[in-house]
């Protein structure tokens, strides 16, 4: 579920920065504050530190769980995640 939205999230960049090269006006097309509209380089680093924070998750995940920490806890990583 998180890498999908990143993968959304890092599609809409993509776009952005294609909107930029070809000089169309995406903010005014879609109706956005040219003040709070997002950059590219905001969006990707917006991905980027999602991804970051679910595969640190992912690690650590399987890092307790093969040194031998009660399931219990460690199966309650990806939860925290979602919150």
């Amino acid at each position: 579920m998180f890498a999908l939205i990143s993968l959304h999230i890092f599609l809409y960049g993509v776009n952005i920065s294609a909107w930029r090269r070809t000089r169309i006006n995406y903010r005014f097309i879609f109706d956005f504050s040219p003040t709070t509209a997002l950059r590219q380089r905001d969006v990707f680093l917006i991905c980027t530190t999602i991804m970051t924070l679910v595969v640190s998750a992912m690690v650590a995940h399987l890092i307790l769980r093969t040194n031998g920490f009660s399931p219990y806890n460690v199966d309650a990583i990806p939860g925290v995640l979602f919150l």
